[in-house]
């Protein structure tokens, strides 16, 4: 694959550019993005024409197929083969040609996903005010925050409608049985999931979790919250990459400890709330890096 003219030069000003998901190097934060935004595409019309358009069409050599679609707006409990699945919602789609099974998380879209947050990030939010107030708080070891997190937890369990990680369990499933099925066929792919807020920490608790690969856009931090989770620090700066704004409310939740890229995001064009959502870092991301196509945001917006 050839480089586009000036991609090192940009790559120098916003790494992230240079960031590929796979082995292959066919996918980099643009698709990530990309793939974020189709995670929320809850209408099944819209949800093919965009993922026709953003994948299928433009990456014709990597014979992109739909593997699994349970990101519409339903409230109710999903259930495959019996098996119920993750609060929070995804898609899943498979490229046998290029060695990759990817997976775009959904974030907060229905009242679900907001008892998903809650669920989820509670307690590293509360911790990580108590120790921005506490004298020294910041010079606190990360490893101790996440046991703290921990153990707030479990005291909090009784309060919660389900347990932390059915928030996540029906997704691990799902990434399980790709390794099993790859062992089974020898076929070597990577798993690489993405998406954007809620979305994006899951990929990375998930990731780390299940030793694959992930991109989030504008997720929360995950320093304490991870200890919820029983997720390392290593594990999560190993298998993770994010990418935020500077004037992301959401990132500042907990603590960041992926491996991340700030970008410049202009609150008087944007305000505090556009800040976070996936518009600005796309038409940034897209026009300065473009994807490994090298179409901007122009090209494939219309």
């Amino acid at each position: 694959m050839t480089s586009k003219p000036g991609e090192a030069r940009l790559g120098r000003r916003f790494t992230a550019c240079d960031t590929r998901m796979d082995k292959g190097s066919h996918l980099g934060v643009v698709d990530s993005i990309l793939a974020s935004q189709l995670a929320y595409r809850t209408s099944e019309a819209a949800f093919d024409s965009d993922f026709e358009a953003w994948f299928r069409e433009p990456q014709a050599e990597a014979e992109w197929s739909l593997r699994r679609r349970i990101n519409e707006t339903a409230e109710e409990s999903v259930e495959i083969d019996g098996q119920p699945q993750s609060v929070v919602r995804y898609f899943a789609a498979d490229s046998v040609p290029w060695g990759v099974h990817l997976i775009g998380v959904r974030g907060t879209t229905v009242g679900r996903d907001v008892v998903a947050d809650l669920d989820i990030f509670a307690e590293g939010a509360l911790l990580d005010a108590v120790f921005a107030l506490l004298p020294g708080g910041s010079f606190v070891e990360s490893d101790w925050k996440a046991w703290m997190a921990a153990r707030v937890a479990r005291i909090t369990s009784p309060l919660r409608a389900i347990g932390v990680d059915d928030n996540i369990v029906g997704l691990e499933r799902f990434v399980d049985d790709l390794a099993k099925e790859d062992a089974a066929t020898s076929r070597s792919m990577d798993t690489v999931i993405v998406g954007h807020s809620l979305g994006g920490a899951v990929a990375l608790l998930v990731a780390a979790r299940q030793d694959v690969r992930a991109i989030g856009v504008s997720p929360p931090g995950l320093g304490m919250t991870r200890g919820k989770f029983g997720v390392s620090l290593e594990a999560l700066q190993r298998h993770g990459y994010a990418v935020h704004s500077t004037h992301d409310w959401v990132s500042l939740i907990d603590e960041r400890v992926v491996p991340s890229q700030g970008w410049p995001c202009d609150l008087q064009e944007w305000g505090t709330h556009g800040c976070h959502m996936l518009d600005a870092p796309w038409e940034l991301f897209s026009n300065t890096c473009g994807d490994v196509y090298g179409r901007t945001m122009l090209a494939t917006t219309g």
